[in-house]
């Protein structure tokens, strides 16, 4: 035991002085090592917002239900934008089957005309278009200088006319030809005989598409 006091009696101050600060500094990394923070350690509502640094809270650190509150209400329309160029003419449809255009027939076999009547054997409801239409009928009249005539219209005017005046009681052909205004949608073959009665005989309407 002596022999150790001898030995401490000659340890020199500053090496002593440098033994203490080791054993401090492995001593308090030891105390802070087993006195970290962590979630454990923190009472509920302490932490706030003046705690935390700005701009450091992601959104993907947020709920999704969170994130999507945070969309704010729909803004007001904006002004309509500038018209747009116009596009280019396409290219020409195909006219009908093996490229033929196919055109709207209408077929009546005969209508009596009463005196001083007009009557309309055919009424043709076509799509909206331009047409070159062509008809055709056999007025049949029972008296002499009957003047009979028929006429193909559109939904609002008279394209064309046909007449026939007879001298004795008979038949007589009258045919039609027109070109419809665009947007035609109706076309119509009317006829009378006058003052007398009559028939009109093999009515037809023929209505080719040209535009």
């Amino acid at each position: 035991m002596s022999m150790i006091k001898e030995k401490f009696k000659k340890v020199q101050p500053a090496t002593l002085i440098a033994m203490l600060a080791l054993f401090v500094a492995i001593g308090g990394t030891a105390t802070a090592a087993s006195g970290l923070i962590n979630g454990k350690s923190i009472k509920k509502g302490t932490v706030t917002a003046k705690q935390l640094k700005n701009k450091t809270i992601t959104k993907g650190k947020l709920k999704p239900a969170l994130v999507k509150s945070l969309k704010g209400a729909a803004g007001d329309q904006g002004a309509p934008g500038a018209q747009g160029v116009p596009g280019t003419q396409g290219a020409q449809g195909v006219p009908g089957a093996n490229g033929i255009i196919q055109p709207l027939v209408q077929v009546q076999g005969s209508t009596n005309i009463p005196v001083d009547s007009e009557v309309t054997p055919i009424t043709l409801n076509v799509p909206s278009g331009k047409y070159l239409v062509t008809a055709k009928t056999n007025l049949f009249s029972i008296a002499s200088g009957a003047k009979a005539s028929c006429s193909i219209s559109n939904q609002d005017q008279e394209l064309d006319s046909g007449r026939w005046n007879t001298v004795t009681v008979g038949r007589g052909n009258v045919a039609m030809q027109a070109v419809t205004p665009a947007g035609t949608t109706t076309i119509k073959l009317s006829c009378t005989v006058g003052a007398t009665n009559g028939t009109a005989l093999d009515n037809s309407v023929i209505a080719t598409p040209i535009g």
